[in-house]
């Protein structure tokens, strides 16, 4: 599973029962998952009209947070 990245299926009865993947994978697959979940909700805002910030503004701020790390 590490080296090939592929899942492992396991069957019950010949019917799919269970999946195992490496945690490495799995990460893959969430971060994935939460960016499509991020940009589902960032078109349906810009369907309704919202068209956010500026991208200057969103830059300058966070120009400003990283400052606050260092």
């Amino acid at each position: 599973m590490h080296k090939s990245h592929e899942p492992v299926f396991i069957t019950k009865n010949g019917e799919g029962d269970m999946v195992l993947m490496s945690l490495a994978t799995y990460g893959e697959i969430k971060r994935t998952l939460d960016l499509y979940v991020k940009l589902a909700a960032a078109e349906a805002e810009a369907v309704r009209g919202n068209r956010g910030r500026a991208l200057n503004q969103v830059m300058a701020d966070l120009r400003k947070r990283i400052r606050g790390f260092q």
